[in-house]
């Protein structure tokens, strides 16, 4: 059931403030019969139409107006003016009233000027009402505007890292067949050998840069239910068929029972392809050979923790809390732990950004676990 509308009489003699409540019988009203008492009602409780007489006790009427116009912008205000006053009306009528009546009243002029001034007040909150939302709507359409500036930015760098990624690839592979053919056939001094370890680290450098305009070129995706298992062995597959894995030996020891998890699989693909070839890094920047990387996965409360271990060496403190800082560019050709710093970072990145825990632990001389913790999907987790 729709409420009546409601009317403020606010006048100081009783009785036409007593007619007029009788007049707008089928209206909710309340009556003041000073100013101070209509400010704490429109304070309180602001009607929808306030019938106001110029001549009150503590405050003129026409000051009254001014405050309500102020506070209240879209309150119609009818002013009462008894006979032979109406240039003081006029004057009310031009400070923001929205109409005036005149006493002695007329039932029929009282109940058409409230009733206008209702529809009046009715189609002013609805216009209030429609320009927030629109504002809104605008809001949410420069937010979408954005996106879709954004997201067209994200496409041309992606169109142009996959470029450079393979302007980079095909030198680079001439290079390290280059490097193999010459070692082979060649009687190489001292000197000479160590200028070829040189250029080969100096590859692997590329190798890093590479991998990483690679990660700019994933089209983002939506989230999907993602099985783990088949992912990771498709990626262990990949590495050693392209030879990024000379040092390590990567065991799979994900159950194929393991639930799925709701990720975007280009991208986890990414995070964990940087992790495999940072502990690879790692393990030649340490001279280290058959060095062993488990991946083991479990459930653990509504996520599936992701644990990468590598039983070669470990990364100092100083350096892993270097690692896990914002990215750093190294100008050097001398590789070093920070050598690593790349790949993790890189793999820290795009896994935060699609809802996966990352952390690193590490005790030089003693191994690198890397874990990721992925969300269950929905359906899974509500079991």
């Amino acid at each position: 059931m729709n409420t009546p509308p409601r009317i403020l009489i606010v006048d100081d003699e009783e009785y036409n403030t007593d007619l007029l409540a009788i007049i707008l019988k089928n209206y909710e009203h309340i009556t003041a019969h000073n100013a101070r008492t209509a400010r704490t009602i429109l304070d309180s409780d602001p009607p929808d139409v306030l019938i106001l007489d110029l001549m009150l006790p503590d405050l003129d009427g026409l000051s009254l107006l001014a405050q309500v116009k102020k506070n209240y912008p879209n309150l119609p205000v009818i002013i009462l003016t008894a006979y032979g006053t109406t240039n003081r009306a006029i004057a009310a009528i031009r400070n923001g009233a929205y109409d005036f009546i005149t006493k002695p009243f007329d039932r029929d002029v009282v109940l058409s000027s409230v009733a206008r001034a209702v529809e009046h007040h009715r189609l002013l909150k609805e216009r209030e009402a429609y320009t927030r939302l629109l504002e809104v709507q605008n809001a949410e359409l420069e937010t979408t505007r954005e996106q879709l500036a954004a997201m067209e930015s994200v496409a041309l760098v992606g169109q142009m890292a996959r470029a450079l990624a393979h302007q980079l690839s095909s030198p680079l592979t001439t290079v390290h067949m280059t490097t193999d053919l010459i070692e082979k056939t060649e009687e190489l001094s001292e000197q000479n050998l160590r200028r070829l370890d040189r250029i080969r680290k100096a590859a692997g450098q590329i190798h890093q840069a590479i991998d990483l305009l690679n990660m700019l070129a994933i089209t983002p995706e939506e989230q999907m239910p993602v099985n783990l298992n088949k992912l990771l062995s498709m990626l262990i597959a990949d590495l050693n068929d392209s030879g990024r894995l000379d040092c390590c030996q990567v065991r799979l020891s994900v159950p194929d029972t393991l639930p799925e998890v709701l990720t975007r699989p280009d991208q986890i693909w990414q995070a964990v392809r940087n992790v495999l070839l940072s502990l690879e890094q790692a393990a030649m920047e340490g001279h280290y050979e058959d060095v062993s990387i488990e991946i083991s996965g479990r459930v653990h409360n509504d996520a599936v923790r992701l644990i990468i271990r590598q039983d070669g060496p470990g990364i100092p403190t100083y350096d892993l809390e270097e690692i896990l800082a914002p990215l750093t560019v190294d100008h050097g050709l001398e590789p070093s732990p920070k050598g690593v710093s790349l790949g993790l970072t890189v793999a820290r990145n795009v896994a935060t950004a699609n809802g996966a825990e990352f952390e690193v632990y590490s005790v030089p001389n003693d191994g690198i676990d890397v874990c990721l913790t992925l969300p269950l999907q929905a359906s899974v987790a509500a079991k």
